[in-house]
């Protein structure tokens, strides 16, 4: 149990300050002045009525024997004196007798507030014996009521204490001492005793219980972000030499094949056109023209596949120009009117900045052209596509709005991944392998720009792309 000593029995730390001395003459002789009438002034006002009875009694006995002239001059001095002496007393007495009665409400009251509150509070004297503590003090160490009586020493009250099993001490200064203890019912207190001037000290017991606990869960939830952030280290890392090697992959695989189709599509032709005389069964010329229309199709998506994997790679390269946003919105516009009549759409423009971007033209021409491909592949007959320019600060947005079929959130995250086709679900009764948005952008990003998708099934779908502008030859040098 805890001591008021340390274990080797020097007196240091928070008790050494205390200099108790149960034998100590000087401390019993400067408190033997007061001692008696603070008895006196502490009792309750019937037992100081009874005594003011006494000394009225006393006082006029003295009166009579001091007129008794049977008593020579000195001893009615001397009764005069015990006379003066009582009748000041007496009126002390009835003066103090309010303000003790005030006093004694106001502790009353003090200590039913402190008796009422959740911490345990102990109040011992400079002898570190118990002047008065709480229930809650009782409760919280495992005391009995007969243990915690007045004038109880403070070691055995901690001997007695059954409710603290182990004690962790986290401070023992010259004044203060703070110690943490597990208790026998799995809680944890925490002992904090604070002294004054005096010697005298007050303990306060807090129950921390749920402190520790929402500690320990914190300590878990750390070690636990630290595991889950080493693990996606790792599993960027692997991710991102899987996607290389993909890349990698795909791009070896279509330079691989387009030479063997170049060869089906070229023999194709040459036996299409009959140059060693003709076939026989005219059936034969149609198989040969599904060949070569088909070794076509298969060319232009590898060859598709091809330009994602170097832009995915980084490996495009790019012929940086300026480029006019005003009018190259207006030629895009143009590029697809025509389309986007035939399939009964309202092709429009909304608010073209004029602003001017540095990047590759084509590769920019190639991106737009991918948004506005789907934006009409993917809406109703009737539907709208709205081609937006908005200038900024420090860039321009592009914004190529829909009205169609839309896609569903969780389809749209997976836009954010190379070679996920987005698009390849709604391709069924389209021609394309769906790599327009994946294309789009690894050209934003290529550019030093970014693509964001907004879509909801059955209202419609938003690309915005957003690239950097033109930093004029003196800006920085005017910036410096």
């Amino acid at each position: 149990m805890l001591t008021t000593e340390q274990s080797d029995g020097a007196a240091t730390g928070f008790r050494a300050t205390q200099n108790v001395s149960h034998d100590s003459k000087l401390s019993q002789k400067r408190s033997v002045t007061f001692s008696n009438w603070q008895n006196i002034t502490s009792l309750t006002p019937d037992v100081q009525f009874e005594i003011a009875k006494t000394l009225v009694a006393m006082l006029i006995v003295a009166a009579a024997i001091f007129f008794f002239e049977g008593f020579d001059l000195f001893t009615r001095s001397i009764i005069a004196i015990l006379t003066i002496a009582g009748v000041c007393a007496l009126h002390q007495l009835i003066q103090l007798a309010p303000v003790q009665e005030e006093q004694s409400e106001a502790t009353n009251t003090l200590h039913e507030t402190l008796e009422h509150m959740p911490h345990g509070l102990a109040h011992w004297d400079a002898q570190a014996q118990l002047l008065w503590c709480n229930s809650a003090y009782r409760e919280l160490m495992g005391l009995e009521e007969k243990a915690a009586e007045q004038g109880a020493p403070y070691a055995e009250i901690m001997t007695e204490a059954t409710n603290p099993i182990t004690f962790d001490a986290h401070k023992d200064d010259e004044h203060h001492r703070v110690v943490v203890a597990k208790c026998a019912d799995e809680k944890i207190i925490r002992i904090e005793d604070i002294s004054d001037p005096d010697h005298s000290f007050v303990t306060v017991i807090i129950d921390s219980t749920e402190h520790h606990a929402a500690k320990k869960a914190k300590k878990a939830l750390q070690e636990q972000y630290r595991e889950l952030a080493k693990q996606y280290h790792a599993e960027k890392i692997a991710a991102e030499a899987a996607s290389r090697s993909k890349t990698s992959f795909l791009a070896h695989l279509s330079h691989d094949m387009r030479t063997p189709l170049n060869h089906i599509i070229g023999f194709a032709d040459l036996v299409q056109h009959e140059p060693y005389g003709p076939l026989g069964d005219k059936r034969y010329s149609n198989y040969i023209s599904d060949i070569k229309q088909s070794g076509e199709a298969l060319l232009d998506n590898f060859a598709s596949i091809l330009d994602l994997a170097q832009l995915e790679g980084g490996q495009t390269i790019q012929n940086d120009a300026d480029v006019d946003m005003y009018k190259f919105v207006k030629q895009s516009l143009r590029r697809h009117a025509a389309r986007a009549k035939r399939a009964g759409l309202k092709l429009d423009a909304m608010n073209l900045c004029e602003s001017v971007v540095k990047a590759d033209p084509a590769l920019l021409r190639r991106m737009v052209d991918n948004l506005l491909d789907n934006a009409i592949r993917f809406t109703q007959e009737g539907g709208s596509i709205v081609l937006n320019c908005w200038c900024g600060n420090d860039g321009v947005v592009l914004e190529v709005t829909d009205s169609g079929i839309g896609m569903p959130q969780e389809r749209v995250e997976l836009l954010s991944q190379p070679f996920i086709l987005g698009e390849a679900a709604f391709t069924k009764d389209h021609n394309g392998l769906g790599l327009g948005i994946a294309t789009s952008r690894a050209i934003a990003e290529l550019s030093g720009g970014s693509l964001v998708i907004d879509s909801n099934p059955g209202i419609g779908t938003t690309v915005a792309i957003t690239l950097p502008a033109k930093i004029e030859d003196g800006t920085l040098e005017k910036a410096a």
